[in-house]
């Protein structure tokens, strides 16, 4: 993922992602670490490209995304929360 991509917030996704403790910010971290791991997923609802991401924090938070691409240069994250011991251990491995 790019520098200059953008993401969009709103009441609903960052109210979803702040019941799992996590706030904007620090999913916008993990979504562009630079070692994240990132695979499509389908679609959603209106078409848009579903991407999950696997990605670390500056405090070296391992979190798990869904995220839509909306346009060229827009993600929606749709849900955010610290990865499992599957995912910590997928991410931990490809980053040694």
């Amino acid at each position: 993922m790019a520098g200059w991509d953008e993401f969009e917030w709103d009441e609903d996704n960052e109210g979803h992602i702040g019941k799992h403790n996590v706030d904007p910010y620090e999913a916008e971290q993990a979504a562009t670490d630079p070692e994240a791991i990132m695979w499509r997923q389908g679609n959603d609802t209106f078409g848009n490209a579903r991407y999950l991401c696997i990605g670390k924090t500056e405090d070296g938070r391992i979190l798990f995304l869904v995220m839509d691409r909306k346009a060229a240069r827009r993600w929606r994250v749709g849900s955010a929360r610290t990865a499992g011991p599957g995912p910590r251990k997928a991410y931990r491995r490809r980053n040694r």
